[in-house]
This record gives structure tokens, sequence and C-alpha cells, in this order.
């Protein structure tokens, strides 16, 4: 049946649900939904395990081995390194101490075999406690000093460095800048950078390298145009026999000296050799063919003949001015007293006689020097205290790369013609 509009009609049996049926439902819903996601990886679990740990094939070479002797930085950057490796490669803590032991040797090895180690947090502790010092300021600022760059070294070795100093001490931007370019070995290359205009790091970096771009683009082309031609002209003709009359002692003669070197001939007779086809000779070691400046052979010692000493020749043997005095009449010795005398103060006025703590050393006058120096042997036998210090030493004309370096410095009393100059420090060198 069907009602006039055309609609079945509605059943009695028909009833709303309430509103805690619904709730519950939903609930029902819910819980099923959320046991179903549960269940979801653990079977992904038993399908596919995942592993614990992974071993990478250089991981032998990944790390180099620590002493105990690096620096609290390089100490810091080690362990740092072994921790991440860890962490990456999921290791268990057999592996971590295993691999750590492998790449530890001796003072840092001695520390590990007396350690007990339970948990991995433990050796980070007790490892940056013995190895990794905080420096102070003071120690700091001292570094920051005296690092310069070494000859040799790379730009950006010794830039990423410095800069690295200049940060822990929470410096500025232009201090940073100043003391990079003061420690810089080439003055030319530090003054150009100056001249330009840097607001970061970067700026300062990409500077320095394209100063060495342009200085090598020009020594390779300027050495190209103009090579080195100066060498030792070689005689074309075959030299002559020698005569059977030759002696080295009387007829060696030493030519003018030129732009190259004093040449060396030997002359013979005109009438079996011109003068104009001389021989070179070697007062090294008395062969021919070339000059003691090109001697292939070990340059030979000195040596005197009459007392076998190897600190003067027999011109200057003093045993032969005694035993030529010593039979000299009274005015003769008196004349040669005199004439060794002014003959000595006429040769270097500045050589003078230096008592150093009381004890006669010979002793040059250099009035352009700005620093007094000492042999290391001279300060020992006179008893002087040195204290180490390293500095660098620079001669005239040559800026860039210092002649010796300083081992120590000192203080002394020093008399000079019965004189007691104002010292304030005396640098010792090696002998």
């Amino acid at each position: 049946m069907v009602n006039e509009k055309g609609s079945p009609p509605l059943s009695e049996d028909l009833k709303a649900p309430k509103y805690t049926e619904l709730f519950n439902a939903v609930t029902e819903l819910r819980n099923k939904l959320s046991q179903l996601e549960t269940s979801r990886p653990t079977m992904e679990t038993v399908s596919a395990p995942t592993v614990d740990y992974r071993i990478l094939p250089d991981v032998g070479t990944a790390i180099w081995t620590f002493t105990g002797h690096e620096s609290s930085a390089q100490a810091e950057d080690w362990v740092s390194s072994v921790d991440g490796l860890a962490q990456v490669n999921q290791w268990p803590l057999r592996h971590h101490l295993l691999y750590v032991r492998s790449h530890l040797s001796s003072a840092a090895r001695s520390w590990y075999l007396m350690q007990d180690f339970l948990v991995w947090e433990d050796f980070l502790k007790g490892f940056r406690k013995a190895f990794v010092r905080t420096l102070r300021k003071a120690d700091l600022w001292r570094e920051l000093e005296a690092r310069i760059q070494a000859p040799g070294e790379p730009t950006i070795d010794y830039f990423y460095a410095k800069v690295g100093l200049c940060r822990s001490l929470d410096l500025t931007f232009n201090e940073t800048r100043d003391y990079v370019l003061e420690g810089l070995r080439s003055q030319q290359q530090s003054d150009w950078v100056f001249g330009r205009r840097q607001t970061d790091i970067d700026e300062i970096l990409g500077d320095m390298r394209e100063w060495e771009r342009m200085r090598t683009q020009r020594n390779e082309k300027f050495d190209s145009a103009n090579p080195s031609t100066a060498k030792l002209r070689q005689p074309k003709s075959k030299p002559p026999a020698e005569p059977t009359n030759y002696r080295p002692d009387k007829d060696v003669v030493s030519l003018p000296k030129t732009s190259t070197d004093a040449a060396v001939a030997t002359r013979t007779p005109s009438s079996e050799m011109s003068s104009s086809q001389a021989t070179y000779y070697c007062y090294n070691c008395r062969a021919q063919g070339h000059i003691s400046r090109d001697c292939p052979k070990p340059k030979r010692p000195m040596k005197c003949t009459n007392c076998n000493s190897n600190r003067h020749t027999v011109k200057r043997c003093p045993t032969v001015a005694t035993d030529s005095s010593a039979t000299a009449p009274a005015a003769d010795q008196a004349y040669r007293a005199d004439a060794t005398t002014m003959s000595g103060t006429s040769k270097n006025p500045f050589i003078k006689t230096v008592y150093v703590n009381g004890r006669p050393v010979n002793g040059l006058i250099d009035t352009g020097s700005s620093a007094v120096l000492i042999r290391s042997s001279i300060a020992r036998e006179c008893g002087l205290i040195v204290r180490d210090t390293v500095c660098p030493l620079f001669t005239v004309g040559n800026a860039d790369a210092p002649s010796t370096m300083t081992i120590g410095e000192g203080d002394a009393d020093v008399t000079i013609d019965n004189q007691t100059p104002q010292l304030s420090l005396i640098l010792a060198v090696t002998d």
C-alpha cells in the first residue's frame, strides 16, 4: 500500500539510535584501528629485521693514531671524530672501546690500559679530563702573537689557523684582519691585501688567493721571456800537453776578476802556446778544466802546513811568528810588535776584545745591528744563563725569509775598551 502522495508508509518498528549507543560504536571502531596499527610494525620486524651496527670498508684509516702529545684542539678533534664515527655505524660499547684501543699509542695507550670503562660516556669524560686542557687567555694571546706563516707553508693553512686563534679570543673583524696580515711571510702580499676593502673573512682569503694567482702567472711569463743565460764558458780547443818543467806553485796565476768569477789559468812558454789559449785550473782539487767555484769535489778544508791546525793558514800561524821573533834582535822584535799592532788595527778597527762576565772574547762592533748576538758555545763558556726564546733574525735586503733563528736570550756584563755599554738583552745563536 501506498499513501496518497505515492510514498511507502513509514514502519512503526524503525527507531533512531541513542547518543550513548553511537558513542560506544565509535569507541569500539577506534580500538580496532589502534590494534591494527600496533600489529603492523611487529609484522614488518619479523619479516625484515634491522642491523644493529655497520662496519665501513675504510674504517681503519678514517681516524689517525692518537699519542697524547698533541695539542688540546687536536685531542678534542680526535675524540669527536671517533664518537661521530661510532654513532654513524651504531657500534655497541665493546666496538667503541676496541676501536679506540687500536688507535692509541705512547702515553695515551698507557693511560687507557690503566682505566676501566663501563659506559662510553665515562671514556669521553676521562679522555677530555686527561688530554683536553682549557687554555687561558694569556696562553692564547701568546700563541696568537707568535703564530706566523712558516717558510713553505700554504697560505690557506696559515689563514685558518690564525683565524681560529682570533675567534677563540672573540676578536672583532678588523682586529682579526690585522693579525692575519701581520703574520704573512710576503710583505708585498700583506700590503696588497691591506689596501683592498673586505667585509668578511672569506673576502680576505679570496684576496690572498687572488694575489698568489697573479704572482704565479707573472713568474711563469717573465721567467719564460728572460731565461737565465749565465753559464761558464768552457774552452773550445783542446789544451796542449804540459811541459816537463811544469810547477803549479809558480806557474799558476789568477787573472783579473770578472763579472762571473775570478778565473784561474796556467801560463806556458810563448814558444809552445799563446796567451789566448789559457787552461782553467782549480785551486780546490788542483785539476784542469774548471775553476774552484764550479768544482764538484768537496771544499778543501783550511790547514796550516806548520802546525797542522785547521783554523788558520801558514801565513797567520802564531808559531811561525813566535819562532822568528825569538831569534830576532830586540829592536827588530819591538818593530815587529808595533807593525803587528798597527796592521791589526788598520785592517778592521771594529774587531775588539770584548769582556763578557770578565772573560775575554773576540767581538765585532756592528753599528747597524739592532740586537747583540753571541754564539751558544761562547755563552756557555762565559757562564750566561740562557732562557729559551725562538726569534727570527733578518739581514739587510732579505725581509721575506729569516737568515737564522735565536735559541735563547740572557743578561751579561759586557766591557769594551774599559767601557760598559747599557745592553738590554743578549741573543744566543747557534755556532
